[in-house]
C-alpha cells in the first residue's frame, strides 16, 4: 500500500482551512481478540468511520486518515467515509510517528492548510458541535494551539496551526505531540462533551463506548452542568433551579414508568426516557434572560446537536395535551417546572401567585397567567390520575427538606438512578 499523492485538487486558490487528521495506525494490543479499534462496530458505523464523519459534520472538508497496522483492511472504511489515506510505515514507533507522517504529507499539498485538527480514532464519540466550537476559537486566535477542556481535563481534537508544523516536525519526540507543542501559546476551550477526554484502549472501554453511543442524543447530568457552568456561564441560581426541576421531573418520570410497567391499562403512556427528562430539566432555562427564552433555548440546543432535548425543553413555559394524547417527556418537564420556584418545591398555585402579584397592574398579562395556571393545574391532575396521588404531594414526600429545597444533587452524576 502506498502513500497518498501530493495533495487534493482544489478548484480555487484559497486555503482548505482546517484539515482533519485521524490517527488510526496503532496495533490496539490491549483490545485482545476484539481486533483493531478502527474496525470495531459502534452503533451503526465502524469506529474509524465515526471519527471521519464527525469531523466532516463539523464543517471540515478534507480529512486525512493515517493508517499502519492492518492498513489494507482499514483503508476501504476511510475511503468509503470520504477521507484520504496515508500509510505510516513507522507506526510501531507510536502515535507521534503518525502525527509526523500526517504533517509531512500536509506540507506536500499544493495548497497548504491553515491548521490541522488532530483526532485519535478512538475519540470517535465527540459531538460535531464541540469541533465547531473549537474551530470558532481557532478562527479568532489562529496562531494558538486549541485544546478542548472538559471539567478541567484536556482532550481531543487538538487544533494545531500550520505555523507550528515545522516545530512539531523538528521535535525530538519526548512526550510526543504534547511535548512538541509545549513552548507555544495554547488555549484550553471549555467544552461540555465528556467524550473529548475518552480513550478506548480495552474491551471494558469499548463496552462503555457502546453504551454511550446509544445515548448521545441526551447528555449526562455532568455534561449538562459543564454546559451550563463552564460554557454558557449561567449564574448559580439558574443552575440550581434547573437541577431542582430535573430532579422533580426525573422522580415523576420514574414513577410513571413504574406504574405503566405494573399495569395493563391501555391509556397509560409508553416508557418515558428518564435520561432525556433529566437533561431537558437541567437545560430548560439555558437561554434564560433572552427574549422568548424557551424558544431561544430550543434553538441553542439544536445548534448543539441536541434536537430531542430541545423539543422537550422548549415547551416548559406553556404546554397542554389533548385528552387522547399520552403523557410525554415534555409534559413531565413542563409540570416539574411549575412545581419548582428557584430551588424550592412549591404548589402550582404558589408558583403562579407570585407572577400574578408581579403583573397585578397589567390585566391582560394577568389573564394570560391565569390561563397558563389553568393548563398547569390540568396537567397536575392528569399526572395525578396516573401515579395515584397529586404530583406535588409525591415529590414533597420524596424530595423536599425542611427548608422546602429539593433534595439530592445531580452534580457530577453520570448514572441517574430512579
Amino acid at each position: 500500500m502506498s502513500s497518498t499523492a501530493p495533495g487534493p485538487n482544489f478548484t480555487h486558490a484559497a486555503s482548505p482551512g482546517v484539515v482533519g487528521v485521524v490517527l488510526a495506525a496503532g496495533i490496539s494490543s490491549r483490545m485482545g481478540e476484539l481486533g483493531p479499534k478502527p474496525l470495531l462496530p459502534l452503533h451503526g458505523q465502524a469506529v474509524l468511520e465515526r471519527a471521519v464523519t464527525l469531523l466532516q459534520q463539523a464543517g471540515i472538508g478534507a480529512v486525512l486518515t493515517v493508517l499502519g497496522h492492518r492498513a489494507d483492511e482499514i483503508a476501504p472504511l476511510a475511503k468509503r467515509a470520504g477521507a484520504r489515506v496515508l500509510l505510516n510505515e513507522r507506526y510501531e514507533e507510536g502515535m507521534f510517528s503518525s502525527v509526523l507522517a500526517a504533517l509531512r504529507e500536509l506540507e506536500r499539498w499544493n495548497i497548504s492548510p491553515d491548521a490541522a485538527a488532530i483526532l485519535p480514532t478512538d475519540c470517535c464519540l465527540v459531538r460535531p458541535a464541540i469541533v465547531r466550537d473549537l474551530l470558532a476559537v481557532h478562527a479568532d486566535i489562529p496562531e494558538s494551539i486549541i485544546k478542548p477542556s472538559y471539567r478541567g481535563l484536556t482532550g481531543h481534537p487538538v487544533i494545531v496551526p500550520a505555523s507550528r508544523f515545522p516545530a512539531v516536525l523538528g521535535h525530538d519526540g519526548r512526550e510526543g505531540l504534547r511535548g512538541a507543542l509545549a513552548p507555544f501559546p495554547c488555549v484550553e476551550a471549555p467544552v461540555w462533551d465528556r467524550h473529548s477526554t475518552w480513550d478506548m484502549d480495552s474491551p471494558e472501554d469499548y463496552a462503555r463506548a457502546q453504551r454511550a453511543a446509544r445515548r448521545l442524543h441526551s447528555p449526562t447530568a455532568a455534561e449538562c452542568f459543564a454546559l451550563l457552568e463552564d460554557v454558557r456561564r449561567l449564574p448559580p441560581q439558574a443552575v440550581a433551579h434547573g437541577a431542582a426541576v430535573a430532579r422533580v421531573a426525573q422522580l415523576l418520570a420514574c414513577r410513571i414508568n413504574s406504574v405503566s410497567d405494573a399495569s395493563s391499562r391501555s391509556d397509560l403512556p409508553n416508557a418515558l426516557d428518564v435520561d432525556l427528562v433529566t437533561a431537558a430539566g437541567l437545560l430548560h432555562d439555558i437561554a434564560k434572560g433572552a427574549p422568548d427564552h424557551e424558544h431561544e433555548g430550543g434553538r441553542v440546543l439544536r445548534a448543539l446537536g441536541l434536537p430531542e432535548v430541545a423539543a422537550v425543553a422548549e415547551t416548559h413555559r406553556d404546554f397542554s395535551l389533548e385528552a387522547d394524547e399520552p403523557v410525554t417527556e415534555s409534559a413531565v418537564v413542563y409540570l416539574a417546572d411549575k412545581l419548582v420556584y428557584g430551588p424550592r418545591l412549591v404548589t402550582v398555585e404558589e408558583r403562579f401567585a407570585q407572577k400574578i402579584e408581579c403583573f397585578a397592574e397589567n390585566p391582560a398579562e394577568v389573564d394570560a397567567i391565569r390561563g397558563r395556571r389553568s393548563r398547569a393545574l390540568a396537567m397536575h391532575e392528569r399526572i395525578a390520575a396516573i401515579i395515584g396521588e397529586p404530583p406535588y404531594d409525591y415529590a414533597r414526600r420524596e424530595l423536599m427538606d425542611a427548608q422546602g429545597l429539593v433534595r439530592w444533587s445531580l452534580r457530577n452524576m453520570d448514572a441517574i438512578p430512579c
